[in-house]
């Protein structure tokens, strides 16, 4: 809100930077044509390296040094990462709240913070997530302050989204808390002894808000304390899990060792099993050859053996072929005449079986010309038959009388 110009340090993580109130004069945005203002930065409340009563106390000296001109707006700041809120940070936004007074709300607006902390590409779903969650965690609180509209603080950007406070700035009426005004009639002679009195009360209330505060801070302190122990034992079972970690690996380191000796036995073993191999192959090579001069050896003996043997089996054969070819002649003299007796045989029974066919069609013949004969003598008959029929048909109608003739008339009707 100063501009380029950082007066503030600020925070990167959830751990507060601001350990005492700061104030600053400077133009809007840095901008000299946009109205000055006076910027108050407060520390933390519930955070272990200050103080909650020197808080309360350091606000009201910021307070008494405004109290002339009064308060625009409070910016209540939110983790964009722990947007639900811890219980202790909304009761001591009611307790601030008890403090100034029910109008102080109406001068409050939500800012999130720690959008650096976000992926950027899903800043957008987690701006909506918030602005659907923190409306609901406020009423729940039954804390009434604005958080429509609702900003969001890109930490490191030119551009940080704390544009749109400008309007706001500018047409906000300013709020006095209640608590600066008793502190202008405390100068008042005549509302002294009253206004002593009401601040006697809100002093006893400040106190009692302050010994909450320091309770809850005590029961936060308890609450780190022993997370810090389960820490310490989750670190120390962590150096545990390191140096067995590490015994392992040097275990394994061992093992790798003996494994990459062992393979290096294996490499030589290998070695000299095939220098071994080479060897017993040059000689197996050996015998191969030898062997296969010896068959050869006995290859040719035994072919010369066979040429030999075959020529004279040759002779063996011209000789029996001579007396085979006479034997074959008349064995194949006596065939043909036992054929030739056969074939003439089969022609006589051929020549029967012809003479049996032969009388068998004229047989049939002899048979159909009787038939035939037959049914022309039937045929002659029934001929004759038909004549006699006719003629004694004609002879009837001639002996019929012939009809007497009337005479004709008319008959009208």
């Amino acid at each position: 809100m100063c501009g380029e110009t950082q007066k503030f340090r600020e925070s990167q993580n959830l751990k507060s930077e601001t350990k005492i109130c700061q104030s600053f004069q400077c133009k809007l945005f840095g901008n000299p044509s946009l109205p000055t203002i006076q910027i108050c930065d407060t520390p933390g409340f519930m955070d272990s390296s200050g103080s909650d009563c020197g808080t309360i106390e350091t606000i009201f000296d910021l307070l008494d040094s405004i109290q002339d001109n009064g308060i625009q707006i409070i910016l209540f700041c939110l983790s964009a990462t722990e947007v639900k809120c811890d219980k202790s940070v909304l009761d001591t936004l009611k307790k601030l709240v008890f403090l100034m007074g029910d109008l102080v709300q109406g001068s409050i607006f939500v800012v999130i913070t720690q959008l650096n902390k976000i992926h950027p590409q899903q800043i957008d779903n987690k701006c909506q997530q918030i602005m659907a969650e923190v409306p609901g965690i406020l009423e729940e609180a039954g804390i009434q302050i604005n958080y429509d509209p609702m900003f969001f603080y890109y930490h490191g950007s030119k551009v940080n989204g704390l544009e749109k406070l400008q309007y706001l700035i500018e047409t906000k009426e300013t709020f006095r808390p209640e608590i600066v005004d008793d502190y202008k009639r405390l100068n008042d002679p005549q509302d002294r002894e009253g206004t002593i009195d009401k601040m006697i009360e809100q002093n006893k209330k400040l106190l009692k808000v302050l010994a909450e505060m320091e309770e809850e801070k005590q029961k936060r302190l308890l609450n780190e304390q022993q997370q810090e122990e389960k820490l310490k034992l989750i670190q120390k079972q962590q150096q545990e899990d390191k140096k067995q970690r590490e015994q392992e690996a040097l275990k394994v380191k061992e093992l790798e060792n003996k494994l990459a000796q062992s393979m290096q036995r294996n490499e030589d073993e290998k070695k000299r099993i095939q220098e071994e191999n080479g060897q017993l192959q040059r000689k197996i090579q050996q015998q191969k050859e030898k062997r296969k001069q010896e068959k050869e050896e006995q290859r040719n003996q035994l072919e010369e053996q066979f040429r030999i043997q075959s020529e004279q089996l040759d002779q063996k054969f011209v000789e029996s072929q001579k007396n085979f070819s006479q034997i074959l002649i008349e064995e194949r003299k006596k065939e043909r005449e036992l054929l030739q007796k056969e074939i003439d045989q089969k022609e006589k029974d051929l020549q029967k079986q012809k003479e049996l066919q032969q009388q068998k069609e004229t047989e049939i013949q002899q048979k159909e010309k009787e038939s035939s004969d037959q049914k022309e003598k039937e045929q002659t008959e029934q001929t004759k038959l038909q004549q006699e029929k006719q003629k004694e048909t004609e002879s009837k109608e001639q002996k019929k009388p012939e009809p007497k003739q009337q005479g004709s008339y008319c008959q009208i009707f």
